[in-house]
């Protein structure tokens, strides 16, 4: 019952659309949803709490890290 009530934010079903079809990265995700940076940071990280996505790191930079954001089991499952 957790899932469906996290599932059900709308900017969450919008991320995970994104990942469905494929995209990855932050960047990405604020690109195509306009969403905040703000309010997309706290949604994924959500979904990384609740187990729908990992983080992966790609890049780094010095000081900052760059990640990409993928699907768990649990994530993938939601599209069965």
């Amino acid at each position: 019952m957790r899932t469906i009530s996290t599932v059900g934010d709308r900017w969450i079903l919008l991320i995970l659309r994104e990942c469905f079809l494929g995209f990855k990265k932050f960047d990405d995700f604020y690109e195509n949803l306009g969403v905040s940076k703000s309010v997309l940071s706290r949604r994924l990280n959500t979904m990384i709490d609740k187990g729908l996505l990992y983080k992966k790191q790609y890049r780094n930079e010095g000081r900052r890290s760059r990640y990409e954001y993928r699907l768990t089991g649990m994530g993938w499952d939601l599209i069965k």
